[in-house]
């Protein structure tokens, strides 16, 4: 069934999905073992393991400044800053 007070929240959280992957992040992460293969690091999966640790750190800080901050606040900052960059 078609529920208005559904429809913005469904679109919003697409638009999310969407900018996710335009933002290349994905791509990152599928292909950072070749990446860092063909950037000649002699250990590659180290590189995606270290990528990936970094991932992991910024996620725990985002989510300690979600509960200060609010993730309204955070995800309009987050747009701004790639909007302007």
């Amino acid at each position: 069934r078609d529920s208005p007070s559904l429809r913005l929240p469904l679109l919003n959280a697409a638009a999310m999905m969407v900018g996710q992957q335009l933002s290349g992040i994905n791509a990152v992460f599928y292909y950072s073992t070749t990446f860092f293969s063909s950037a000649g690091l002699d250990s590659p999966v180290a590189g995606t393991l270290l990528a990936s640790a970094v991932n992991v750190l910024a996620m725990l800080a985002s989510s300690a400044m979600m509960e200060c901050a609010g993730r309204r606040r955070l995800l309009l900052v987050g747009i701004g800053g790639m909007f302007l960059s």
